[in-house]
């Protein structure tokens, strides 16, 4: 029975949830979550039973469109009519403790009732019991199937019926004598996860195929490059071969900088005469691709497949510090080597990456870098499956 349900339309008690410090940052693993609860009632109400609980959860969901029909015949065939939209959710849980508030306790009314509640937020999660999950879905390394890492807040909603969702919660539940229904109050809380220190060697390096570049532009003299533009004698234009590098971290910091080294190498120089002051090195693009694999379970339990994926992306645009820069040659002895690095700023906002029963949230990275050499460009696309986020410090 619903506590508006009353004859009498008995006023419902109201519950505010407090903590004790005002956080503007997320939890960490370790920390204490420790606040108050209150309740006012405009009437006297006797507290059969009340509980704080502290629980985490995992929320996944998804439709696709399948065939609905009937077994029909000796033979069990299936008539297929018509397309209906098979619905798959999970809620897995992640924590979830309880502290008892209160038994048997006679409120007078027009006065708060206050009670203390005090929780740890651990570092890891798991299982309890058989996994529900039967394999289908689940390739190799992409979903935690035992214990893990705790993972961060996430809200990862692409639609009202595509989500997938990692939420905290502190909430005060009250039962009361005179009704069957609980009262119930929720606090969201934020969750940071793990935040270990990136590893600086954690790089990937994409060349680009090497290229003879052959122009008579490449000599700083411009009476020269006209006796050699026009070849008088034969004479070939002069050439350099070109080999353009890009380096990236795999492993970046949300809300920091994200270094871009940037270099092009000059060798096999048909002629000592080649004379090049600078080479212009430009970010044209770089990208940042929010990759989510999260997975569900038919809600009927009568669908084929029992269990389906989903794949949701985004791409969050990085602006480069500095978008161009005009790069002086390092002279070696076989090589000329013309390098800048360049800092993607990475938004604060972002998610870690972390892997959990039925998500599984990381990052991808792609972009374009040219190099201008005397007039010529040289345009590299790279792309790089596996960024890992770390949060916040």
């Amino acid at each position: 029975m619903d506590l508006l349900s009353h004859k009498d339309r008995t006023p419902i008690p109201t519950i505010s949830i407090l903590l004790d410090d005002e956080r503007r940052s997320p939890f960490r693993p370790g920390e204490p979550v420790r606040g108050t609860i209150t309740l006012h009632t405009p009437t006297p109400r006797t507290i059969q039973h009340a509980e704080a609980l502290f629980f985490g959860r995992t929320v996944t969901h998804c439709t696709r469109i399948g065939e609905a029909g009937n077994w029909v015949g000796l033979l069990g065939r299936r008539n297929f009519s018509t397309n209906q939209t098979i619905h798959y959710h999970d809620d897995a849980s992640l924590l979830r403790f309880t502290q008892n508030l209160a038994d048997a306790v006679t409120l007078e009314p027009d006065r708060p009732y206050s009670w203390h509640f005090d929780f740890v937020f651990g570092d890891s999660a798991k299982l309890v019991g058989a996994s529900p999950w039967r394999g289908p879905t689940t390739g190799t390394g992409v979903y935690a199937q035992g214990l893990h890492p705790l993972p961060p807040s996430c809200d990862r909603t692409f639609n009202d019926h595509h989500y997938a969702r990692v939420e905290y919660f502190i909430q005060a539940v009250f039962y009361f004598t005179d009704t069957n229904a609980a009262l119930t109050a929720q606090l969201p809380l934020d969750f940071a996860g793990n935040a270990p220190w990136p590893d600086p060697n954690s790089r990937v390096e994409i060349t680009r195929p090497p290229e003879i570049f052959s122009s008579p532009r490449l000599l700083n003299d411009q009476k020269s490059s006209l006796r050699h533009s026009l070849k008088i004698g034969g004479v070939d234009a002069p050439s350099v071969r070109v080999t353009l590098k890009t380096t990236v971290n795999t492993q970046v910091i949300a809300g920091s900088l994200l270094p871009l080294d940037v270099c092009v190498e000059l060798t096999d120089f048909s002629t000592s005469a080649i004379s090049i002051p600078d080479v212009e090195l430009r970010i044209k693009s770089c990208k940042l691709h929010q990759v989510t694999f999260f997975r569900a379970r038919e809600v009927r339990a009568r669908s084929d497949p029992p269990e389906y994926q989903e794949i949701g992306e985004d791409k969050v645009s990085l602006r480069s510090i500095p978008e161009q820069i005009a790069s002086k040659g390092d002279v070696k002895p076989h090589s000329t080597v013309y390098s800048a690095i360049f800092q993607a700023e990475i938004p604060a906002r972002l998610a870690p990456s972390f892997r959990t029963f039925n998500i599984n949230h990381n990052y991808q990275l792609s972009g374009e870098v040219v190099a201008t050499i005397c007039g010529k460009k040289f345009e590299q696309e790279f792309g790089i499956e596996n960024i890992i986020m770390h949060p916040r410090t």
